[in-house]
């Protein structure tokens, strides 16, 4: 046990290595980061997030929101969103999912949210209701061969979204657009765009969320 203790009392280089696994990665990643640069500040919280509320408390002054939870499946993507819509702040979020990943960015206000993603797909897809509820019944949650040199993917596309929404340098390429990375074959390819519905959806427009059979089938997710 003390050579355990010793061990991890020596760990102050390391990032991300096998000496770090049983710690905290947002503890080792804030360490990472002030290796870099010792002049940034940052804020660790180590919560389980399961409603909006969970995080608009911590949202006060914030400039950007990136959202890399990976579960539950698709339900957290509805409880960060409902969080940073209420809030009035941009998010990018990404996910990955078997040999895919995925990004995109909604700026309240002027982009759909991801329930106007679910309610576009409702009306132009005819078979999107059916399959996601099969999807949310069969309980098969597959699994992702996301590892590092995918997520070095993922992440260089969600660090440049971030970068172009804060400083407008360029156009966010994901803006209500889902971007997906295909880690296989290293080639990437946008969706078409989905809409904001004002008029329809019940997270950032007047709409009510019953009208929408699609929510009924979230919470199997979880």
């Amino acid at each position: 046990m003390s050579k355990f203790v010793e061990v991890k009392r020596n760990l102050n280089n390391d990032k991300y290595t096998v000496w770090t696994v049983f710690l905290m990665k947002t503890d080792v990643a804030r360490r990472a980061i002030n290796q870099i640069n010792s002049q940034i500040e940052v804020e660790v919280h180590n919560l389980k997030i399961k409603e909006p509320e969970d995080l608009q408390k911590y949202l006060e002054s914030v400039d950007m929101v990136i959202s890399a939870i990976d579960e539950p499946q698709f339900e957290i993507v509805r409880v960060v969103n409902e969080a940073i819509v209420k809030a009035n702040i941009p998010c990018v979020f990404a996910g990955t999912q078997v040999n895919h990943g995925r990004v995109f960015t909604i700026i309240p206000g002027i982009t759909g949210c991801f329930d106007c993603l679910n309610i576009h797909y409702t009306l132009t897809d005819k078979q999107f209701l059916k399959q996601f509820i099969g999807s949310a019944k069969s309980g098969f949650r597959p699994k992702s061969i996301a590892y590092g040199p995918a997520i070095y993917q993922l992440t260089s596309v969600v660090v440049d979204e971030a970068v172009r929404v804060l400083t407008g340098y360029a156009k966010p390429r994901s803006l209500s657009t889902q971007l997906e990375i295909d880690y296989e074959n290293f080639s990437s390819f946008a969706h078409k765009p989905w809409p904001r519905y004002p008029d329809k959806c019940p997270t950032c427009g007047n709409g009510k969320v019953e009208d929408w059979e699609v929510f009924k089938y979230y919470g199997l997710f979880k």
